[in-house]
C-alpha cells in the first residue's frame, strides 16, 4: 500500500481520476462515439471514441470511492444518541481516509485508439484517498422524559431531535511534470446538512441510540488532465453522498472513555461535463478534435462503523475504523487490475476517521 504524499496533491490525483470522463453506465451507449466500419481513418469519431469509453469506465470505477470518503462512518462520531435539545452543540475538524484504487489513466492512452474504442487492460495504484471536514451538531428538542425508569437503561429521554451540518473542502492543486500531469481549480467549501432523531438519549446508565439522515455534496471543481497534445477538460464536476445512519454509544463516566457503532446504507450520485480535447498521432493530417459529453453515475452501498472515544473536559478526540460494500457493478468495456486481481467498482472499501470536537 502506497500512501500519497501531500494532501493537495492526492485530492488533485483523485478528482481527475473521478471526473475525466463523458458518460455513465446509464448513458454510455447513447453518448460515447459510434464508429461505423465505413468510417476514414480520420474520422473524429475514431479519435475521440476510445477516449470516451476509457473515461467513462474510470467515473464509474472512482464514484463509489468519492462517495465512501465524502460520507465517512457515524456523522458525529463517537455520538450514538441525541444531544439534550437547545443549547447543546458539538463542532469539530475530522479526516476521512479511504484505501481506495486510482487507475492509471496515463498507462490507459485515452484518445489513441484510431480504430475506435478499445478494450484494455489499465493497471491501478493502491493509494490512501483523504477528505478533510468540518461538521458541528447542534441540539433542536431535547424528547420527553420516560415517566418511569427502563430496566437497566434508568430514567432517560427518548425522540429528541438534533440538526447536522458539515463543510467539504477541494483545495486548487496541480501535479505537472514536463507540462504533463493534472491541474485543480477549487478554492470552494459545499455545505452539508442533515437531521438526527434520538431514540434514547445517552445518561449515566442509557446507551445513546439514534437514526439520521445526512446529504453531503463536494464543491464544483474544474479540472484538466494534461497529456501530450491531448486534454480532458472537465466542468461542472460534483458528487453528493446521501447516507441513513443507525448508531449506538456509551461513555463510561469518569475516566470519558466512549465505544460506539453502526451501520447504514450510502447513496453517491456524481456528474460532470467534459471538454475533450484529443489530438492525432503524425502521418495523420487530421487537426486536433474538441468535444463535449454529460456524464452521471450512482452506486447504493452498505455502511458499518466502530469508534473510540477519549473526552477530556469538553474536547472528545475519536478514531473510526469501518467498510462499505455491496451494490450494482455497471458493464464497463475495459478492466481495472491490481497485478492479477481484478478490481471493480463495487468492491469492499475500508476507510477510517479522525476526528476532534468540543462541545457543551
Amino acid at each position: 500500500m502506497r500512501v500519497v504524499r501531500g494532501v493537495k496533491r492526492t485530492l488533485a490525483t483523485v478528482l481527475v481520476a473521478a471526473a475525466v470522463v463523458p458518460v455513465t453506465s446509464r448513458t454510455a451507449a447513447a453518448q460515447c462515439p459510434i464508429v461505423p466500419a465505413t468510417a476514414s481513418a480520420t474520422d473524429p469519431n475514431r479519435l475521440l471514441s476510445d477516449a470516451c469509453n476509457k473515461a467513462n469506465d474510470v467515473f464509474q470505477l472512482m464514484t463509489p470511492q468519492i462517495g465512501a470518503v465524502l460520507a465517512g462512518g457515524n456523522p458525529s462520531p463517537s455520538i450514538g444518541g441525541t444531544l439534550g435539545g437547545f443549547p447543546h452543540f458539538n463542532v469539530g475538524l475530522r479526516l476521512n481516509v479511504v484505501q481506495g484504487a486510482l487507475p492509471r489513466i496515463d498507462q490507459a492512452n485515452p484518445g489513441l485508439g484510431f480504430t475506435g474504442a478499445q478494450a484494455s487492460l489499465i493497471p491501478v495504484d493502491n493509494v490512501f484517498i483523504p477528505m478533510p471536514q468540518a461538521d458541528a451538531q447542534i441540539g433542536i428538542f431535547k424528547g420527553f422524559k420516560l415517566g418511569l425508569p427502563i430496566p437497566f437503561l434508568g430514567i432517560t429521554n427518548i425522540g429528541g431531535i438534533d440538526a447536522l451540518v458539515s463543510a467539504s473542502f477541494v483545495p486548487s492543486a496541480e501535479a505537472l511534470a514536463g507540462g504533463n500531469g493534472i491541474k485543480v481549480e477549487g478554492g470552494q467549501v459545499a455545505i452539508g446538512y442533515g437531521a438526527r432523531l434520538g431514540v434514547f438519549e445517552e445518561s449515566l446508565l442509557a446507551p445513546g441510540l439514534s437514526v439520521s439522515a445526512m446529504i453531503r455534496p463536494t464543491p464544483e471543481v474544474a479540472i484538466n488532465a494534461i497529456r501530450g497534445g491531448d486534454t480532458l477538460g472537465i466542468r461542472n464536476t460534483k458528487f453528493t453522498t446521501t447516507s441513513v445512519r443507525v448508531t449506538l454509544s456509551k461513555t463510561i463516566p469518569i475516566i470519558g472513555l466512549g465505544l460506539s457503532g453502526g451501520a447504514g446504507i450510502d447513496k453517491v450520485e456524481g456528474e460532470t461535463t467534459l471538454a475533450v480535447k484529443v489530438s492525432p498521432l503524425a502521418p495523420l493530417p487530421t487537426a486536433p478534435v474538441r468535444a463535449n459529453y454529460s456524464s452521471a453515475a450512482e452506486m447504493t452501498r452498505r455502511n458499518f462503523f466502530v469508534a473510540a472515544s477519549l473526552k477530556i473536559l469538553i474536547v472528545r478526540l475519536v478514531g473510526e475504523v469501518g467498510l462499505v460494500r455491496g451494490g450494482d457493478n455497471p458493464v464497463l468495456r475495459n478492466e481495472f487490475r491490481d497485478g492479477s486481481e481484478a478490481v471493480l467498482p463495487n468492491a469492499t472499501r475500508r476507510y477510517a476517521t479522525l476526528t476532534a470536537r468540543i462541545g457543551l
